[in-house]
Parts: structure tokens; C-alpha cells; sequence
């Protein structure tokens, strides 16, 4: 009797360890996803480091978002992370050399394109940055962004042989928000892969700093049409880049956005950007990254002053999606050359299709020779 119960438990024990063994096969991708929910950190974010061939990454990724909805540009869910590229017993000098960010279904880790990437940026400190470097007068007038990342332009690799100079405690945060313009019905749940390229002071020889500096497509609000509260007091005019609804009261009293409405058709906005750009010296333009929605054609920014193109970004739309395919970077070794004495423009050009509501911005990163910073470095 003993023998037969011992031979009926072990047949037993063996389909259940079958049925677990072919459970788990089946579920592996949502068994994976679950417990690696379990191991992260209390807001949800995995970062890790690695080394290949004397280039250092930073990955961080996102929670995931469950994307079960319609949602416009700039209205969807969106985290942010805090983080620093090195812990050092003191700050040491690395440089910074790109960005990348992917979407990922959060089960599968199958990549899904960027259908679902409304914008993810990678920011810093103005403050703190320039006070630890010792240089003045950019606190307020320089933006707070090392990149951006949408539809389109997923990343960025800085020209070899420039860098930005960071400091290895320099506090970083990486934010990413969804969107979903195309997919009513979908029901996914989504997570944001970033990495950040570094280089350590000791891995190389020279490497010529750059500064970033965002200008952006400003557009006069006709404040007659607008809820008559309280605006924000007189600034100057830094790049919007935040909601629509947000908006900028300039020294001459007008108010702009940096979000706007789509007319049906072709148009075409031209804005002065020299007031935003404030060039402390003449420099060299080096690297152009690209903000921009679906259904812009093209992006320019011109020397007023000569009359002469710098660069001309152009957008690849989806034929039939609200979507954006490519969007065209600039990269250059020589550079070209900006004068702290002329004036610059940037001229959108959009064409919307549709009749429905569709909103845009305009934003050029501009990435250029930092020689005040080429000076400090020299004297450590």
C-alpha cells in the first residue's frame, strides 16, 4: 500500500511540475514583468552602468504606463527620475556625448517604435551647473536642458571631439510622457528605455566643451480673447516648453506661446530669435537636435544679418497618421560660424490636412563651442 500511495504522489508531484513548468513557459514574459516590478525602487525606475570601449552608459528605465486612452500632446501620464553619473568621494570631470531613448512594451520588451513618445528630456541644474564651473551671467538667460527626444529624433551622438563638461555629482533627471493620438482601443502597458553616453576625464585627450542653448517659435496671443487674470510679470522671453495654455509676457508688453493651432493647409511662421539665443561671444555651431510636432514640414534658422541659411531641418510625416517619421539633426566637426552681433530667425513651415484640432511647437537645440568653459577647464 505504501509503495502504491509513494507512486501515486510522485505522478502527481510530476504533473503538477509539468503544469507549473508549462504555466511558466507560457506566462514567462508577464512572470518577468512582475517581478521585476517587485525589485525596483519605490517609484518604480531600474538604472544601471556599463563600459563599452571606453564609453560609459548610463540606463534608466521608466515605469511602465498603461496606455488605455486617447492622449494629445503634452496631456499624457509622465514620471521623472533623479539621478547623478558617477558616485565619486569628489566631483570629477566627465563629459557628456548622447542620449537615446526607446519604447518598450513592459511585458514583452518588444521595441514599438515611437508611436507612443510625446516628448523625454534629459535636464540639469542651470544654477547649480554654472555655479560649480565659476561662470557667470547665463544663470536665467541659457535653458536647463542637455536634450530632447520625440517622434522622430529618438537620438543623439555629439561630433567627436566635443563634449559637455559635467561634473560627476552634477544632479540629472530624465522625464518621459506618453502619447497616444492614433490607437482608441489600445490597452498596453509601456515603458521608457533612456541612456545617457558619457566619457571620464581619464579616458580622454581633448575634448572641446560645448553649451546648449534652445530658441523657439514664439506666437502673439490675442489676450482680448483670453481669461483676464493675473499674468506672469515681465520677463524675457525664454523658449515655451511646456503646455499650450502656457504663456509669456515680454518687456514690450505683448504676450506669446510656444503652442499653437494648426490652421487647415499650408502655413508659415517666421520669429526673431536673437533675444533668446543671447550669444555671450561669436562661436561655432556644432549639433542642431529638433522639437517639433507632426504635420511641420520643415524648421530653418537663418542669419538675418547675411541672409544666409545655417540650417534647414526637414520633417518626414506619416502619410496617413498623425505621426512623424524622421526629423533631420545637424551634425558638424568645422562647424559653423554665429555672431553675438546678428540677428537670427527660425521659420516654421507647417501643412495640416485635417480638420481637426491639431496643436504645434517649434524648438531648435542649438549645441555650441563653449570657449569661456574651454578657458575655465584650462585653468584646473
Amino acid at each position: 500500500m505504501k509503495a502504491i500511495l509513494k507512486y501515486l504522489i510522485s505522478r502527481k508531484a510530476l504533473i503538477v511540475y509539468l503544469v507549473l513548468g508549462v504555466g511558466i513557459f507560457y506566462f514567462r514574459h508577464s512572470i518577468s514583468y512582475y517581478v521585476k516590478e517587485l525589485v525596483r525602487d519605490n517609484k518604480g525606475w531600474l538604472v544601471s552602468t556599463s563600459e563599452n570601449e571606453g564609453i560609459m552608459t548610463k540606463t534608466i528605465l521608466s515605469p511602465s504606463f498603461h496606455v488605455n486612452d486617447i492622449f494629445p500632446s503634452m496631456t499624457g501620464p509622465w514620471e521623472a527620475h533623479y539621478f547623478d553619473l558617477m558616485r565619486t568621494v569628489g566631483p570629477e570631470l566627465v563629459w557628456f556625448k548622447g542620449y537615446r531613448c526607446s519604447v518598450r512594451d513592459a511585458e514583452t520588451k518588444d521595441l514599438l517604435g515611437d508611436e507612443f513618445l510625446c516628448h523625454n528630456s534629459l535636464d540639469y541644474s542651470i544654477s547649480d551647473y554654472y555655479r560649480n564651473w565659476g561662470i557667470k551671467g547665463r544663470v536665467g538667460v541659457f535653458t536647463s536642458r542637455l536634450a530632447t527626444m520625440t517622434q522622430g529624433q529618438t537620438d543623439m551622438i555629439l561630433p567627436d571631439g566635443f563634449g559637455i563638461p559635467l561634473q560627476s555629482n552634477q544632479a540629472l533627471s530624465a522625464l518621459t510622457q506618453v502619447l497616444n493620438v492614433n490607437r482608441p482601443k489600445a490597452d498596453l502597458h509601456v515603458e521608457y528605455l533612456m541612456e545617457v553616453d558619457y566619457l571620464t576625464d581619464k579616458s580622454v585627450e581633448e575634448v572641446k566643451p560645448l553649451f546648449q542653448q534652445s530658441v523657439s517659435v514664439l506666437v502673439e496671443v490675442d489676450t482680448n480673447y483670453l481669461y483676464h487674470g493675473n499674468l506672469p510679470e515681465a520677463q524675457d522671453c525664454l523658449p515655451v516648453l511646456t503646455s499650450r495654455e502656457f504663456m509669456k509676457k515680454c518687456r514690450d508688453g505683448h504676450t506669446f506661446t510656444g503652442h499653437w493651432l494648426l490652421p487647415k493647409g499650408k502655413d508659415t511662421i517666421r520669429y526673431d530669435v536673437t533675444d533668446i539665443l543671447s550669444l555671450p561671444f561669436t562661436t561655432t555651431l556644432h549639433y542642431v537636435g529638433v522639437h517639433v510636432h507632426p504635420h511641420c514640414e520643415s524648421l530653418e534658422l537663418w542669419d538675418k544679418t547675411e541672409n544666409k541659411l545655417i540650417f534647414r531641418s526637414t520633417i518626414e510625416n506619416h502619410k496617413s497618421l498623425s505621426k512623424m517619421n524622421n526629423i533631420e539633426a545637424f551634425s558638424s566637426i568645422s562647424g559653423v560660424t554665429m555672431h553675438n552681433d546678428h540677428r537670427y530667425e527660425l521659420i516654421c513651415t507647417t501643412r495640416s490636412k485635417s480638420e481637426r484640432t491639431r496643436d504645434m511647437m517649434a524648438t531648435m537645440l542649438l549645441y555650441l563651442y563653449d570657449k569661456e568653459m574651454a578657458e575655465t577647464l584650462a585653468g584646473l
